[in-house]
């Protein structure tokens, strides 16, 4: 039913739309006039906690992969 062109095509795709949406927020926020300090604080704040879960799942991974090994 389904191509192995096809899902190419819509991973190419995804990753295409996720690259251009994060290189736009990124884009606003650099040119953003008047970027004030609170604003930078939540952002460091939410860069902080998303480091933190991705730390988490890592240490999580790393705990099944030495149970299996």
């Amino acid at each position: 039913m389904f191509n192995n062109k096809s899902t190419f095509g819509f991973r190419k795709f995804a990753i295409s739309f996720l690259t251009g949406t994060a290189a736009g927020i990124i884009a606003g926020l650099i040119i953003a006039p008047k970027l004030s300090r609170k604003t930078q604080r939540e952002i460091s704040k939410g860069f902080d906690r998303v480091v933190d879960k991705v730390e988490e799942k890592v240490e999580d991974v790393a705990a099944k992969l030495r149970k299996v090994i």
